[in-house]
């Protein structure tokens, strides 16, 4: 583990990462309004104002046996705070919550009134509070949203999202401000796809259909979008070595959230070819912590759900 330091805004700190086989730099601590601001801002090319820290490496993954079922369990998304895990199973989406980061997670919740008419119901993306919720359906490969008033009440029917048109629009991860949808674009591809952001005023208004990520090539080998709540880092799934079939872990990252994302690699410390198939990343707030499903061998199942740990000094 490297001591602490500061990273300079122009240093490509993954890059130096991947080379030197060391901790990056990474920025947590930060106000989502914050975010918001540099993103509508075309004049700021500066990351945004956080206590700035080194980052471990990724602890071994470990499965969550205590979620993980006989069927396939994949589509996951940790909310901000870690407490709550959102997944499904059999094409219903269930939720475990802790009480701590480090406690155990408690009993599986199902929400059947989210099913989508065809269904089934896949890749949650949770907002803050667990008030709303973004999730796809694979029969008409769209994107729904769903609310609710208290964590007590049951959800409301799933409306399509705007993001919904000629295209296939799946896989969405909403922004902690609620107000940039990253999703993929599946038309065209059994698999993956491209991967594209759809930004609203505010969160009253729909998401239209989105343009594709600045610096992410459009090869029909990317989906599953996780970008970090900082707008640093992003995070999917893709076809390794032109192979769709075969899902493995990237990463990009970008300096400054006005920026374009550099070149993907492969998630250092935790991807493995031996796995087959990785899928459905997503990271806290703080991104010390990773979750994602993935068909390593003795698992309980077809997918099961992983997750792992780091540090930041």
């Amino acid at each position: 583990m490297q001591a602490r330091s500061v990273c300079s805004p122009s240093v490509q700190w993954w890059n130096a990462l991947v080379v030197a086989g060391v901790a990056g730099c990474g920025r947590f601590g930060f106000d989502p309004r914050q975010v918001r601001e540099v993103l509508d801002s075309p004049s700021v090319d500066a990351p945004i104002d956080a206590p700035s820290c080194t980052f471990g490496a990724w602890s071994a993954a470990g499965s969550l046996t205590a979620l993980n079922s006989p069927q396939s369990d994949f589509g996951s998304q940790i909310s901000a705070d870690g407490l709550a895990l959102y997944w499904q199973t059999n094409g219903d989406i269930h939720s475990s919550h802790r009480a701590t980061r480090t406690a155990p997670w408690g009993a599986i919740a199902t929400y059947p009134e989210l099913l989508i008419a065809g269904g089934p119901d896949v890749d949650t993306s949770i907002r803050l509070g667990e008030l709303e919720i973004y999730l796809s359906d694979t029969n008409n490969q769209c994107t729904y949203r769903a609310t609710r008033a208290t964590t007590a009440d049951a959800w409301s029917i799933p409306a399509m999202v705007g993001t919904c048109d000629a295209n296939k629009a799946v896989g969405p991860d909403v922004s902690l401000d609620g107000l940039t949808l990253y999703y993929s674009d599946t038309s065209g591809t059994n698999a993956l796809g491209k991967l594209l952001a759809s930004q609203r005023a505010t969160t009253a208004d729909d998401f239209t259909p989105g343009s594709q990520l600045p610096g992410i090539v459009d090869d029909g080998q990317k989906g599953w979008p996780f970008v970090t709540a900082d707008g640093l880092a992003l995070y999917y799934e893709g076809g390794y070595m032109g192979n769709a079939g075969t899902h493995r872990m990237f990463v990009a990252t970008r300096s400054a959230a006005s920026q374009p994302f550099g070149t993907p690699v492969l998630v250092p410390g935790l991807d493995s070819p031996a796995n087959g198939n990785e899928e459905d990343l997503s990271l806290t707030e703080d991104q010390l912590e990773i979750f994602f499903s993935t068909e390593a061998p003795g698992g309980a199942g077809g997918f099961d759900l992983y997750s792992a740990t780091r540090t930041c000094d």
